[in-house]
């Protein structure tokens, strides 16, 4: 074996370059790892913001139904009718007397209860053949009980669109990082 030929085989078995080949390794799995925790921590972030907004809606849905029922009460005839609300309307909701009667409802929500009605808080359901988050509360004076209803399709869809944002900047580092361990390696190997 020539001298140039040993040299070859040196280097390729060379001390730096496993070093930088176990530095390579360490950070891609730091940045796995990385990624998988703020995926999680996202998720679970998103999911109470999801819930929060299910909460302040239900709320909102109580103030304006609760002057209706109200109305209806002093008048001695108790409301119950569909509210007229738009086919492509994101949430199910209705409203329940504490003797469990169905005072109003959305056009598209199920004569059933969505979820029982004596377990206030949050839940995932089936309505209408497809999974929904749902939330189940008590109005402010007590009298009645809502339950709102979102399809999970369209929180997995957001949670979609912002893996996707983030995708194009890890994929964008991931070449810058490999670009600088090959620099580092050729450096190396000069030395």
């Amino acid at each position: 074996m020539n001298e140039s030929q040993a040299t070859e085989t040196e280097r390729s078995w060379s001390l730096r370059n496993r070093l930088i080949g176990l530095v390579a390794v360490a950070i891609a799995a730091a940045w796995i790892t990385g990624g998988a925790a703020v995926y999680f921590a996202v998720s679970e972030e998103s999911s109470k913001l999801f819930d929060q907004r299910l909460l302040e809606i239900s709320q909102l849905l109580m103030s304006y139904a609760d002057v209706e029922i109200d109305a209806g009460r002093r008048e001695g005839h108790m409301v119950a009718h569909v509210e007229d609300t738009p086919v492509d309307s994101r949430y199910l909701h209705q409203i329940w007397s504490e003797k469990q009667q169905l005072l109003l409802r959305s056009a598209d929500a199920p004569v059933e209860p969505m979820a029982p009605l004596d377990r206030f808080g949050f839940g995932t359901r089936v309505v209408n053949g497809e999974s929904m988050r749902t939330s189940v509360q008590l109005s402010a004076d007590g009298d009645e009980v809502i339950v709102v209803a979102e399809p999970l399709r369209r929180q997995q869809r957001a949670a979609q669109v912002h893996v996707h944002d983030a995708l194009p900047g890890v994929a964008d580092a991931a070449v810058h990082l490999h670009r600088g361990l090959a620099d580092g390696a050729r450096r190396a190997c000069r030395v």
